[in-house]
């Protein structure tokens, strides 16, 4: 899982745990957030020239990473693994202490969040409540949105004076699905009242990840969906199994 944190020039933060998370935040000094990592700005390259950069010389609005953290969990009792966006709200608290504050997790607002395998209506609010910041903004960006988008969009916001602070994560937890299946031990996944509303912002993607006629077949996985193609392309050219792999 992974989180980042974006600051308006005040500081940015990123955290994970089979889970990650940023931070992202205005370039203006930010107590705390900012200084921690002011040290890694001094060495940043502009062209062939190395200097300082200092906090003050950004402009007010630059969107700035201020923490990153990252965060696993490998335990082998499945009900000692946490699920998906447990280890989101791990991850972000992760990119918060990195960034030098936990106060910056009371002060979000918006949690964008990269769809997975799970099923949560709106993982945000989940996320939001879970943190302390229930007025944050929700964003859900489904399979097939380049994964680069949420954090464009957060730094535009921020660029544009529309908002200070916001996150970026994601998650998985099929380890714990995968111990669970090995020790038999059932696992349960946290399950949004049907009133829960839906994410105040949701990009959805134009390029289904699976077909209706692959999904209703049981056909949706990567692996699942490249087996397919390699074998129709094998068909189409000729070729024998064998020779299709070697080739």
């Amino acid at each position: 899982q992974y989180t980042i944190v974006v600051l308006s020039s005040g500081g940015v933060g990123v955290a994970g745990a089979r889970g990650s998370a940023a931070v992202c935040g205005l370039a203006a000094p930010l107590a705390t957030g900012a200084c921690r990592h002011h040290r890694r700005l001094h060495n940043l390259h502009f062209g062939e020239h190395k200097g300082l950069l200092s906090m003050s010389a950004l402009a007010p609005n630059t969107p700035v990473i201020v923490g990153v953290g990252f965060v696993q969990n490998h335990a082998d009792d499945p009900l000692a693994c946490p699920e998906p966006y447990r280890l989101m709200v791990d991850a972000l608290r992760e990119a918060a202490a990195d960034a030098g504050s936990a106060a910056l997790l009371g002060d979000i607002e918006s949690i964008s969040v990269q769809q997975g395998m799970w099923q949560y209506s709106n993982p945000g609010k989940l996320i939001a409540d879970a943190l302390g910041c229930p007025g944050a903004r929700s964003i859900l960006a489904d399979l097939g949105v380049l994964q680069i988008t949420p954090l464009a969009e957060l730094c535009s916001a921020i660029a544009a004076g529309e908002q200070q602070l916001g996150v970026v994560t994601g998650g998985e937890a099929k380890y714990r699905d995968l111990r669970s299946k090995i020790t038999g031990v059932p696992v349960a996944m946290t399950e949004q009242a049907e009133d829960t509303p839906p994410p105040d912002v949701h990009h959805r993607s134009a390029d289904p990840f699976a077909t209706e006629v692959e999904a209703k077949r049981g056909i949706f996985l990567p692996v699942e969906l490249f087996s397919v193609i390699e074998s129709a392309l094998r068909h189409h050219q000729g070729l024998g199994i064998e020779e299709h792999r070697d080739k």
